[in-house]
């Protein structure tokens, strides 16, 4: 059935091979208990890690708009036209990663530290432990690009434009 979504999904204009693939790793990271849906805490969450600030009343019109089928979850079709419906134009885009940057640079240095992104982690509810560390040093190696040990507002937005496969879900388990 998985399957099948995939190839409907794809079948989509708007989005590339690489966005499907993004969302479609966001969807499965966040549906915790496995049921193929997402419940209105896994999309809050889903959201946060996107950089999407979304309160109590949004996340209600969201799931009013979203929910076709009215079971009181998003499941994957849900879920992916309603992403689809929420892209933003490239400036914007661009615009919006720049105020995320702010909001993880707590001490706004202009960087964010291992620190900095640690409480990020933590903040989705990611275990952080020894192998977590060690994977979170080799993720900032590959965003960082000056070799500064910091990410800097470029490095971020570059990379975030990139549309890497949900680095979370592939890094911290």
């Amino acid at each position: 059935m998985a399957q099948q979504q995939q190839v409907e999904a794809d079948t989509r204009p708007e989005l590339s091979h690489d966005d499907i693939r993004e969302m479609s790793d966001w969807f499965y990271f966040f549906d915790k208990n496995g049921d193929k849906k997402l419940d209105r805490d896994e999309m809050k969450r889903v959201f946060h890690a996107m950089c999407w600030s979304v309160d109590d009343k949004e996340m209600e019109n969201i799931f009013k708009t979203a929910d076709k089928d009215g079971d009181g979850l998003i499941d994957y079709d849900e879920y992916m036209s309603l992403l689809q419906s929420l892209r933003k134009d490239p400036h914007t885009e661009r615009c919006e990663l720049i105020e995320a940057f702010r909001h993880f640079d707590k001490d706004r240095s202009g960087y964010i530290d291992e620190k900095e992104l640690r409480r990020f982690l933590l903040t989705l509810g990611l275990a952080f432990n020894d192998r977590d560390k060690r994977q979170m040093d080799t993720l900032i190696k590959q965003i960082d690009k000056n070799g500064d040990g910091k990410i800097d507002i470029e490095e971020f937005v570059d990379i975030m434009l990139e549309k890497p496969e949900a680095p979370s879900a592939k890094y911290f388990h």
